[in-house]
């Protein structure tokens, strides 16, 4: 994994198997307010969730929000 990154990956039945690790950029020095997006994950149930994060600065995570939408048929 390179500097500066964010990990996600998913279980949908428990965790015992995991989705291959989404890897995206956390920003560079200095850079704040950077917002971090993953789309089209599918249909899931009882969906969790695991983050990994790889820099060799200090990082903080203010906020962590999921935006659900559902499907009318």
């Amino acid at each position: 994994m390179a500097d500066h990154t964010i990990r996600m990956s998913y279980s949908d039945d428990g965790q015992p198997n995991w989705s291959e690790w989404d890897e995206a950029s956390i920003g560079d020095t200095g850079q704040y307010g950077l917002r971090i997006e993953w789309t089209r994950l599918g249909r899931s149930r009882q969906r969790v969730y695991r983050f990994e994060c790889s820099s060799p600065r200090r990082r903080d995570v203010l906020a962590v929000v999921g935006v659900f939408q559902g499907v009318n048929r």
